[in-house]
C-alpha cells in the first residue's frame, strides 16, 4: 500500500502525546480540531513521532466539499478502528469526526511481532480445520494495533485465505502477534456487442440486443471487455477460462450466443456478463466510483448444483442452483457480491457480529439499487425483495419491508444476539434503508448514496448498529439531506443514529426565555455558540406542550450552508441527544427539562436564533 504521509496541521497529519495509565480511545466530533488537541495537551510536531494519520480515502461531494478519511498508524502499523474524517472547502479542513487511540506505548512497548508470517498462517490454517488436499490461495496476514474489549492495546495479525474446491470458504482469524493466541475467527466468505437469451422460468425469457442492451464481447467472441472478464467454470471448482463462443464467419454479422442453458435458466453466462457491466455503470454514473480495485472477474457455472454466490476478495462466483433455486446470476445478486468488494475496500466491515449484519445489508441495498437503476428509466417500481427471481418455491430470499417474513431475520435491534447469522441480522439495516428510501423527498438512489458515503468515510471494521447509523446521519449532513429523516428511519428499527458522543467541552451557555429571538449572531468556521432554554412542567392536561421549535436563520431564511444546529435534552438525571439538523428542529410533545442548544459555524455569516415552546391551538 502506498501511504501518503503529511506532517503539517493544514494537511492533517496529527501527531500527539498525552499522559495516561494505558492506551485509550479519544472520540472527536466537532469543528475546531486544533482547539481540542491543544486543550488536551496534544502536540502537532514533526515526522519523528510514533503516530501518523495517513490519507486513505477522498470523496468530492456534489457541493464541492471534499471529504477525507485518515487512518491512524502507530510506528508504521495501522491501528484498527482508528480513523478521522474531515470536510475540506477552499483548502480549509474542519468538521472532524472519528476516534483516535493514544498512549499505545503503555501497552505495546515493542511492536516487533514474536510470531512471524509463516507461523501465523500455520496457526490460522490449523484453526480452520482444513482437509489435507484443500487448495489454498490469496493468503494474507496484516499486522495491526487493536484496542481490545478490556481497553488494552495489543499487537495482532488479521489473517485470511481462500479455500478453493468443494469446501469453499474464506477463513479469517485475529491472532495475537506476540503469543499466537487466536482472539477470534470466522468465515469471511461473503455469500451471494453480441446478442443472446437471458432469464429463467420465473422471470420469463428476455433477449439481449432487444429487451436489454447488447452483450459487450471481444472481436473473437470472448466474454471479455475493458471492464469485465466472464469465466466458465464448467461445473468445476478451480480453474476456469474466459468463455468464448463461435463467431459468425462474416465480420459484418452480429455475434449471437445461445448456449449453456441449465436448471431453468436460458443463459447464466449472458446474464452474468451483462449484469456485471450494468452494476459497474451504476456505480460510475450515479456515484462516481469504480467499485473494485481491479477489472471485474466473474465466474459462472461453479461446481455442480451449487446453490449460492460469493465474493472471495478477488472474484464474484455464481452457482447454477439446484432443487430450490435457479442459477444465481440475477442483477441484484450480482450487485450484492460486487458490493461486498466495495465494503472490503472501504470500511472493511468484519463479517461477524453487528458489523457482519451491516456488511450483508449494504450488499442487499446495492442489489435493490441496481434493480432501481434498470427499472426507473422504464417506469417500473422496485419489488423490495432480495433474490426473488432466483427462488423456485419461495417468494424471495430477503424482504426489505418486513424482514421477518423469511422466518429467521430480525427487523429490530432489540432482537439481536451474538449467535445470529449475519444474513438474518441484516434485516435491521435493510428495513431502515427501505424506510428511508420511501420517505417523502427520498428515493433509492438518494438513500443508497448516503449509505455508500457512510461506508466510504465513517464506518469502522467493528462498527455497531448505532455507530454505523451515526455514520449514515453524518453522511446525510455532508450531502445536505434531512438528518431527521435518517434518525426517524433508524428509530423504526430500534437503532440510535444520534451520534451519542459528549462534546469535548461544555462551554458557557446563555439562558434564553420562551419566544426569544437572538439577532446578529456572528459566525466563523469552527465557532461555537451555546444557549439554554428550559421547558417547564405543565400541570394540566395534556401535561406537555405541543411543540418546541428551535430555528437558525439568516437574512435569506436559510442558514444551511453556514451553521449546524445541535440540541441535547437534560432533565438532571437523563442526558440524551435528541436531534441534529441544519436549520431547524421541531420536537413534538417536548418533555419538561433543560434543552441545550449548540450552534456551530461552518462558514462566515450572521444568523438569528429563535426558540419557542407552546401549544398549537
Amino acid at each position: 500500500m502506498n501511504k501518503l504521509k503529511i506532517y503539517s496541521f493544514l494537511s492533517s497529519a496529527f501527531i500527539f502525546s498525552m499522559t495516561s495509565q494505558a492506551a485509550s480511545k479519544v472520540f472527536i466530533d466537532g469543528n475546531n480540531m486544533h482547539h481540542y488537541l491543544t486543550k488536551n495537551n496534544h502536540s502537532l510536531v514533526g515526522k519523528n513521532s510514533d503516530y501518523q494519520f495517513v490519507l486513505s480515502n477522498k470523496v468530492t461531494l456534489p457541493n464541492g466539499v471534499i471529504k477525507k478519511k485518515y487512518s491512524l498508524y502507530y510506528r508504521e502499523i495501522p491501528v484498527f478502528n482508528a480513523m478521522l474524517t474531515s470536510s475540506e472547502l477552499n483548502n480549509v479542513e474542519n468538521h472532524w469526526y472519528g476516534q483516535m487511540m493514544i498512549d499505545i506505548k503503555k501497552d505495546i512497548p515493542n511492536t516487533i511481532p514474536t510470531v512471524n508470517f509463516k507461523e501465523v498462517l500455520k496457526i490460522a490454517k490449523k484453526n480452520a480445520a482444513l482437509k489435507k488436499n484443500d487448495p489454498i490461495t490469496n493468503e494474507s496476514a496484516q499486522l495491526y494495533v487493536r484496542i481490545n474489549e478490556n481497553n488494552k492495546a495489543e499487537l495482532i495479525y488479521l489473517v485470511s485465505f481462500n479455500v478453493e474446491g468443494y469446501n469453499v470458504q474464506r477463513p479469517y482469524s485475529m491472532v495475537n502477534a506476540h503469543t499466537g493466541e487466536i482472539i477470534a475467527s470466522w468465515n469471511g466468505l461473503t455469500t451471494r456487442d453480441a446478442e443472446g437469451p437471458g432469464g429463467n422460468q420465473k422471470t420469463g425469457a428476455y433477449y439481449y440486443g432487444r429487451d436489454y442492451g447488447f452483450l459487450n464481447v471481444s472481436d473473437t467472441c470472448q466474454m471479455t471487455n475493458q471492464d469485465v472478464d466472464t469465466y466458465d467454470m464448467n461445473n468445476q471448482v478451480t480453474g476456469g477460462t474466459i468463455y468464448q463462443f463461435a463467431c459468425p464467419s462474416r465480420k459484418t454479422d452480429r455475434p449471437v450466443h445461445n448456449g449453456k442453458a441449465i436448471n431453468g435458466a436460458y443463459s447464466p453466462l449472458n446474464d452474468a456478463h451483462y449484469f456485471a457491466g450494468i452494476v459497474l455503470d451504476m456505480y460510475r454514473k450515479w456515484f462516481s466510483l469504480n467499485p473494485l480495485q481491479s477489472k471485474f472477474q466473474v465466474r459462472v457455472h461453479f461446481a455442480t448444483n451449487y446453490e449460492g454466490a460469493f465474493w472471495n476478495g478477488q472474484q464474484m462466483t455464481f452457482g447454477d442452483g439446484g432443487a430450490y433455486t435457479y442459477p444465481f446470476t440475477a442483477i441484484d445478486v450480482m450487485a450484492h457480491e460486487v458490493s461486498h468488494g466495495v465494503t472490503e475496500f472501504n470500511s472493511g466491515l468484519l463479517y461477524k457480529g453487528q458489523s457482519g449484519g451491516i456488511n450483508e445489508a449494504f450488499s442487499d441495498m446495492a442489489g435493490e439499487t441496481a434493480e432501481y437503476y434498470v427499472n426507473a428509466p422504464l417506469g417500473k417500481e422496485n419489488d423490495w425483495l432480495g433474490g426473488a427471481t432466483i427462488m423456485k418455491n419461495q417468494v424471495a430470499m430477503r424482504y426489505f419491508k418486513n424482514p421477518t417474513l423469511d422466518g429467521m431475520s430480525i427487523d429490530n435491534a432489540k432482537n439481536y444476539n451474538e449467535s445470529m447469522d449475519v444474513h438474518h441480522t441484516s434485516g435491521v439495516f435493510n428495513k431502515a434503508f427501505y424506510t428511508l428510501s420511501t420517505t417523502p423527498s427520498w428515493d433509492i438512489r438518494k438513500a443508497f448514496g448516503t449509505f455508500l458515503l457512510a461506508n466510504q468515510m465513517y464506518w469502522q471494521p467493528e462498527a455497531t448498529f448505532n455507530s454505523a447509523a451515526c455514520g449514515v446521519a453524518k453522511a446525510a449532513a455532508d450531502l445536505g439531506y434531512e438528518i431527521n429523516d435518517v434518525l426517524a428511519s433508524f428509530s423504526v428499527v430500534g437503532v440510535d443514529a444520534n451520534c451519542n458522543i459528549d462534546d469535548p467541552e461544555t462551554g458557557t451557555e446563555i439562558e434564553i426565555s420562551n419566544g426569544t429571538i437572538i439577532n446578529n449572531i456572528k459566525l466563523v468556521a469552527g465557532d461555537e455558540h451555546r444557549y439554554l432554554i428550559k421547558v417547564p412542567v405543565l400541570n394540566k392536561y395534556p401535561f406537555s406542550y405541543d411543540l418546541l421549535s428551535i430555528q437558525v436563520t439568516d437574512n435569506q431564511n436559510n442558514a444551511k450552508n453556514s451553521a449546524q444546529l445541535y440540541v441535547r435534552y437534560e432533565d438532571g438525571t437523563l442526558k440524551k441527544v435528541l436531534f441534529t439538523g441544519n436549520e431547524y428542529i421541531n420536537i413534538k410533545k417536548p418533555a419538561a427539562g433543560n434543552y441545550h442548544i449548540l450552534i456551530k459555524g461552518i462558514a462566515a455569516n450572521t444568523v438569528n436564533l429563535t426558540a419557542f415552546y407552546g401549544n398549537l391551538q
